[in-house]
């Protein structure tokens, strides 16, 4: 900003030659003085010229920056509204994500409690399952016991009636052959009805597991289904939380974006405020160095016609010299006077 300041304080100075008051100087000298001088006035008004185009050119650029300016500073409320939307939305989502993780958490703890009671019906299953094969076993020994029951009153029916005997009773247990008066006869009837009666109880018994197994069975079916469908209640709210998470991150990413860009303006603000004032200085600056080129030219022309005029006079005392007229002082040719 200084050099041009300085280039034409330069030519201002090294112009600066008293030539109005120079009387010794030759014509030859004064031309050249002349010279000198209108060189130097071309080279003045060149860079008064160059300072105006570029002063123009400045008053465009602040032009165009000013309307970027007015642009920009039009868009920070839209951009701040939008930022406040944006943060209103994410609180929602938040809020939102926040509702579903309670949810899940509730799912996921039912769910526990549903494979709690799943695993407890398994084991009553086990159990009914090992209750029933021991309720099998005992029917299988009691068929057996019926059958050997079975096979010793065929023995027996057969011995007594070699004897003359058709029923087994305890009563006539005296009147048996020697071959029995030391054995006790059994109650074979009774035992075959005892072993009778307790098949029939123990069918009765596993007719009972049956149908608790089949209940149980059932309930496990219906427990595994209920557990299914809350697991897919549970897959289902999780995919809309990751959708909720992808969106708030989405959001905030946006937001990010948006705080970017007001920063951005902020700074443009800012420098758009610093190229302001240095243009003002700059217009100051050249305005002044503007006048001084003015002033300068206005001299230069002041000092042009002091010259022009002292050269005339000069010329005018060669002729009076060479011709050797004095009269024309006296027909009224005033030579004006050298100032």
């Amino acid at each position: 900003m200084n050099q041009p300041k300085k280039d034409i304080m330069d030519c201002i100075l090294s112009s600066g030659k008293d030539v109005s008051h120079d009387g010794g100087q030759t014509l030859a000298e004064r031309e050249e003085t002349l010279q000198d001088l209108l060189q130097t006035q071309q080279a003045l008004e060149a860079k008064l010229l160059n300072l105006r185009n570029e002063l123009g050119s400045r008053d465009s650029y602040l032009k165009e920056l000013n309307v970027n300016y007015a642009a920009s500073k039009r868009d920070v409320p839209r951009l701040r509204a939008d930022l406040f939307a944006l943060k209103a939305k994410i609180d929602n989502l938040t809020f939102a994500t926040e509702r579903w993780n309670t949810l899940l958490g509730k799912q996921e703890r039912q769910i526990d409690l549903l494979e709690a009671d799943a695993r407890r019906l398994t084991a009553a299953t086990t159990q009914e399952q090992e209750d029933f094969a021991s309720l099998e076993k005992e029917i299988s020994e009691a068929e057996r016991d019926f059958q050997s029951f079975t096979e010793v009153r065929d023995k027996y029916t057969v011995i007594l009636r070699e004897h003359g005997i058709d029923h087994l009773d305890p009563t006539v247990c005296k009147t048996l052959p020697e071959e029995f008066s030391d054995q006790e006869i059994p109650d074979i009837s009774s035992a075959i009805e005892m072993s009778l009666t307790t098949i029939k109880d123990e069918h009765c018994q596993i007719d009972a597991a049956k149908a608790r197994q089949d209940n149980l069975a059932l309930a496990l079916t219906q427990l595994a289904a209920k557990i299914s469908d809350t697991r897919e209640q549970r897959d289902s709210r999780q995919q809309e939380l990751d959708t909720l998470q992808a969106e708030v991150a989405e959001c905030v990413k946006e937001n990010d974006l948006r705080l970017e860009k007001i920063r951005t303006l902020k700074e443009q603000y800012r420098a758009y405020e610093k190229i302001f004032l240095e243009s003002f200085e700059t217009r100051e600056e050249y305005e002044s160095l503007a006048n001084q080129v003015n002033a300068a030219c206005n001299e230069l022309k002041d000092s042009l016609v002091a010259n022009s005029r002292l050269e005339l006079s000069l010329r005018l005392e060669d002729l009076k010299a060479k011709l050797q007229i004095s009269e024309f002082t006296k027909i009224g040719f005033v030579i004006p006077a050298c100032t």
